[in-house]
Order: structure tokens, then sequence, then C-alpha cells
């Protein structure tokens, strides 16, 4: 998935800027615009996501050292971009341990 999201960025003079989000695999790319400069990246795998529970349009992603506003332009996209950044959290979380469920498979036909 992938588009234009709002990012509260930090700062004195820091608000709402227009950025290009790519979500690939179990990453979640950050350019400046489309096909532009990657400014930052987040692995699902260390990302808490959790939509604002006061603003609708908004998802927090903690990253593990700090926490990630974004705003979405509609209800549509912001359901389209929770969905879809949860479920890679949810894939690669259950990756992660596949190599383990095998080798318990193994061990249970070999027992």
């Amino acid at each position: 998935m992938e588009g234009y999201l709002e990012k509260k960025d930090e700062g004195f003079f820091g608000g709402w800027n227009k950025y290009y989000f790519i979500l690939h695999e179990e990453m979640l790319y950050q350019l400046d615009k489309k096909e532009g400069k990657p400014l930052g990246q987040v692995h699902m795998q260390v990302a808490k996501v959790q939509p604002d529970k006061t603003e609708k349009l908004v998802m927090h992603i903690f990253n593990g050292t700090n926490e990630i506003l974004l705003r979405a332009g509609s209800i549509k996209d912001m359901v389209e971009w929770t969905n879809a950044l949860l479920t890679a959290q949810k894939k690669v979380n259950e990756d992660r341990y596949e190599h383990l469920k095998k080798k318990a498979r193994k061990d249970s036909f070999t027992s």
C-alpha cells in the first residue's frame, strides 16, 4: 500500500506536513514525495499501531523510541491504512516464530 499521509512533525514550528508513505512487506517507508527522497522507515515487527481515540483520522505508531502521528485524508483512507499496517504487523510477527512451529511439529512426530 502507498499514498500520501500527513505526519505531525516535532519541534517549535512542528505541524502537520504531507509525506508519501509506502508499506512494503514489514517496512513502512516515509518519502518526501512520490518517487522522492527516503526520509525514514519503521519496521512493523517493533511498531505498535493504534488509532487515536479522539481524532478519527489520526493513528499513532510507536517505533520503540518515539511516537509518530499520522493523519489520513478521509475515514476510508484511515481504515485502509490502519488495516494494512495491522495486517503487516500480524504477518511479520507470525512469520517470526514459524521456524519454531515447524520444529515443534517435527519433534512431535519423532517422539
